[in-house]
Formats: C-alpha cells, sequence, structure tokens
C-alpha cells in the first residue's frame, strides 16, 4: 500500500468524518447482492480451499452474512443519533 494513500486514510480516521448513513445502508444492500448473485462461485471456491461441504458453507457463511446485512440495514434507523 502506498504511503500516501496510508497518511490519507488516517487523517479520514482522525477527522472523525464519516459517509452519510444512505451510504453505508447502499453499500450493505450492494454487498447483499453479491453474495446472493456469486453464490456458487463462492461454495464452490470454499469447498476448494476448505474441502467443507457445499451446504455447510452456504450456512455458515451466506446464510449468516445475509442476515447481518438484512438485520443492519432494517434496523439501522434505531443507531442515528
Amino acid at each position: 500500500m502506498e504511503l500516501g494513500l496510508v497518511s490519507h486514510l488516517r487523517a479520514s480516521w482522525l477527522s472523525g468524518k464519516t459517509r452519510p448513513m444512505e451510504y453505508r445502508v447502499a453499500q450493505l444492500e450492494a454487498l447483499g447482492r453479491f453474495l446472493d448473485d456469486k453464490k456458487q462461485e463462492i461454495l464452490e471456491a470454499t469447498e476448494l480451499d476448505m474441502g467443507k461441504e457445499l451446504l455447510d458453507d452456504l450456512l455458515e457463511i451466506l446464510l449468516i452474512s445475509t442476515l447481518w446485512i438484512i438485520l443492519v440495514v432494517t434496523a439501522h434507523h434505531l443507531w442515528k443519533c
């Protein structure tokens, strides 16, 4: 990683600025669509890498990730100050 990028990211973090909640929700929704669209490829790669059965992968990786995304997207309004 480039040193200038690290400095820029550190400065952004220290400034306390953050992206709007709408941006973060849109990113989570996009991640959910990605996981759904690439489900088979993710399962195959995980099985090849870790030797797990496809059903285990689906339950452990995709389902749990998707449930967390749904939870955050539907409950994010509770976290606004």
